[in-house]
């Protein structure tokens, strides 16, 4: 299978959301894992809200790698989609949206849907100029 930057970017994020929503997620609901690490709520402020949306992605894009090639691409659009609506909107509004986000959750937010959205663009411009090659 060829690797891809939406491929990349699909891996690099799905466990990255997976192991921040995983951590906080059990800090929130097992009250040992909060007192052996009390930072991690601390800095992060996650709520169970939040911490799920993160596990449901990252269970999601996760699962896109084993449909084919354009899944992860599909991913990358989608979330990135996602994200940079979320970001911005929370960042104009300052809204929390009913997911617990603080003020440094929507740069953050809007800079992670946009390597998807790089990601993925940079793919089918790759695509489009390796079928310009073949015809």
């Amino acid at each position: 299978m060829t690797t891809t930057l939406a491929r990349l970017y699909t891996w690099v994020a799905s466990l990255g959301l997976l192991a921040q929503g995983g951590s906080t997620l059990g800090a929130l609901l097992v009250p040992a894992v909060d007192h052996a690490m009390p930072a991690l709520l601390q800095q992060t402020q996650m709520v169970v809200s939040h911490s799920l949306l993160h596990v449901i992605t990252g269970l999601l894009g996760l699962s896109t790698l084993v449909f084919g090639a354009a899944w992860p691409w599909r991913f990358a659009i989608g979330f990135g989609l996602f994200y940079v609506a979320l970001g911005l909107t929370g960042e104009h509004s300052g809204h929390a949206l009913g997911l617990g986000l603080k003020a440094f959750d929507h740069p953050f937010h809007t800079v992670l849907g946009s390597f998807g959205l790089l990601a993925a663009g940079i793919d089918s411009i790759r695509a489009y100029w390796a079928e310009r090659k073949q015809a």
